[in-house]
């Protein structure tokens, strides 16, 4: 249903687009049209498993979006001191986060790095979780920063989070030069002519779960480690789980590699503890001796 004194006005475009409501995540071939421009400036990410982007109705509907997925109650945000008011309304007001701004210009009208590398360090001894929200140029002066302003910025420690001029900032971080194409995987299992025996053997038994194996490979295990009992687990996330419930109650924190599989730090949460994450040596991709000295201390008591 339409008024036709409107649409004949804009006879070009027919009624079912000019009048209907858009679907909440927008037009499919909006959407795909979106997904084919990001692949096409990201080449990288062509042999990724990526959805069709969301299309929203405004600048604070996806920074709602975004705020959703990933401030908690109480996180800590950084960003600039020149800033619009739906910012306080998304992060603190609605979701409960706690502002932290740094002057964005510098005498000289530049962006103020010195500023923002402050805000960070200092914020940082207090804090486990940062998020940096740099608002270029979604701000009430319209800044942007400049290719070797946000070079100057990088700071491995903390997660930034660029709601526009994200293609300037990473151009900057790569100097101009493609990312690397290079997975580093988490884990590569090697399997052999035993393992498949073993498998088929089990398949053949018609006993999937809780058989003789199973039995056995306890028995074997406990024996080999020196202890008196084993359980066997349906994975690794439950065996972590399991181990987590068992240890010193009195513990408030665990110290985990940040370079692990999700299962190590959320079966932590699962088992009432919070994880902390500690750098990995570049060299072994294993927990960072140095650094897990740094961060060992109290109430963390279990690593």
């Amino acid at each position: 249903m339409h008024l036709p004194s409107i649409q004949k006005c804009i006879d070009h475009i027919p009624p079912g687009d000019s009048f209907n409501y858009a679907p909440a995540s927008g037009k499919p071939e909006l959407r795909e049209a979106w997904r084919k421009k990001m692949l096409d400036d990201n080449p990288l990410l062509r042999d990724k498993n990526l959805s069709n982007p969301i299309a929203t109705n405004g600048l604070t509907h996806a920074l709602t979006l975004t705020a959703d997925l990933f401030v908690d109650p109480g996180d800590t945000l950084i960003l600039p001191d020149k800033l619009w008011g739906n910012y306080r309304l998304i992060f603190e007001v609605r979701l409960g986060g706690q502002f932290t701004t740094f002057p964005l210009y510098t005498e000289k009208q530049g962006f103020n790095t010195d500023g923002l590398k402050k805000a960070l360090e200092e914020t940082a001894q207090n804090t486990s979780k940062i998020i940096t929200l740099l608002n270029f140029p979604n701000n009430p002066t319209g800044y942007s920063i400049t290719p070797k302003e946000a070079e100057e910025s990088i700071n491995k420690k903390f997660l930034c989070c660029i709601p526009n001029d994200y293609q300037l900032a990473m151009g900057a971080i790569n100097q101009g030069k493609p990312a690397s194409k290079k997975i580093i995987h988490i884990s590569k299992p090697f399997l052999g002519k035993d393992e498949f025996s073993a498998a088929i053997r089990i398949l053949k038994s018609g006993k999937l779960k809780q058989g003789t194996e199973t039995s056995l490979f306890e028995s074997r295990f406990a024996e080999y480690v020196g202890a008196s009992y084993s359980c066997a687990t349906s994975s690794g996330s439950a065996s972590l789980h399991i181990a987590f419930l068992s240890i010193n109650k009195k513990a408030s924190e665990v110290l985990v590699p940040s370079f692990t599989f999700l299962s190590t730090a959320s079966m932590s949460i699962h088992a009432g503890l919070k994880p902390v994450l500690v750098d990995i040596d570049p060299q072994t991709f294993t927990i960072d001796l140095e650094d897990l000295k740094k961060t060992l201390l109290e109430p963390t008591i279990n690593v």
